[in-house]
């Protein structure tokens, strides 16, 4: 495969770091990478667009039996298959408002939206690695800290917009996807998998109380797991567990299609 065009672009840490310039100098002299810091709008919409790009992939009130035939808006047959699992999971989520959250290492983004139409976003400095390095310093943690960050993640958690009617929750991001890939017990991080998963929240609380036990030498031998995620994990799982529960959200759709996805979306204008 040959490369042609390589799209970069920069969030939370970017756009906060005093250095970033000095980053962003360096990676084009040493790699000829151009990297795009993007607001924290644009970050919300990207992640939306992607999400909603492949919701909308999977929308189902046509029914789709084996065999060639011809996609609207497109001259070219093409051969259908079934829907898999995943995607008839993924068809019930998009029959009520959605909300993609994208939990990443210094913000976190809330957008509300339907029918590829954002209503309402908003970026939050809510971040795995954040509120790590500022509330979580004991190995293994204490109670006293991670209740100082629950409080401080409620306290933010006010401000998230919210829907008038039930929606569904779509996580998004290295956060969600880990949490999944440790519900199923990975060994190794296997998209078809975890794209599309249901992560539960009971599931969730679970996982968080495993957490706490553990040091982080110890939760690295948890399978599914990441080594370079065992410290941060408890952080970033505690934002997406509280939001389900402001949301009153008994479980979120976990998605692979995050802000990659979207950038691609934009830049090549698909």
């Amino acid at each position: 495969m040959e490369v042609q065009k390589i799209f970069a672009a920069g969030t939370s840490a970017l756009r906060e770091a005093k250095n970033s310039e000095d980053f962003l100098k360096g990676a084009k002299e040493k790699l000829n990478l151009s990297i795009e810091i993007i607001s924290g709008e644009e970050e919300a919409q990207l992640s939306f667009l992607a999400v909603a790009k492949d919701l909308g992939e999977v929308n189902l009130s046509t029914p789709r039996p084996e065999g060639w035939g011809l996609l609207e808006g497109h001259p070219e047959p093409r051969f259908f298959t079934p829907p898999s699992k995943g995607e008839l999971r993924a068809a019930e989520w998009v029959k009520k408002p959605i909300l993609v959250v994208d939990v990443g290492g210094g913000s976190t983004e809330f957008i509300l939206g339907k029918d590829h139409q954002i209503s309402q976003w908003i970026s939050l400095p809510l971040g795995s690695v954040r509120f790590t390095e500022q509330f979580l310093h004991s190995n293994p943690v204490q109670d006293e800290e991670c209740e100082k960050m629950e409080r401080k993640i409620r306290e933010r958690l006010t401000n998230i917009p919210h829907s008038q009617e039930p929606l569904s929750m779509i996580a998004v991001g290295g956060t969600a996807t880990t949490l999944a890939s440790v519900q199923m017990g990975l060994k190794e991080f296997i998209t078809e998998k975890i794209h599309h998963f249901i992560l539960k929240k009971e599931d969730l609380k679970k996982q968080l109380h495993h957490y706490r036990t553990k040091t982080i030498q110890e939760r690295e031998k948890i399978p599914g797991l990441p080594r370079a995620r065992s410290d941060v994990v408890l952080a970033g799982g505690t934002i997406l567990f509280l939001a389900m529960e402001e949301f009153k959200c008994s479980s979120a759709l976990i998605s692979c299609h995050g802000v990659r996805y979207g950038l691609l979306y934009k830049k090549l204008n698909l």
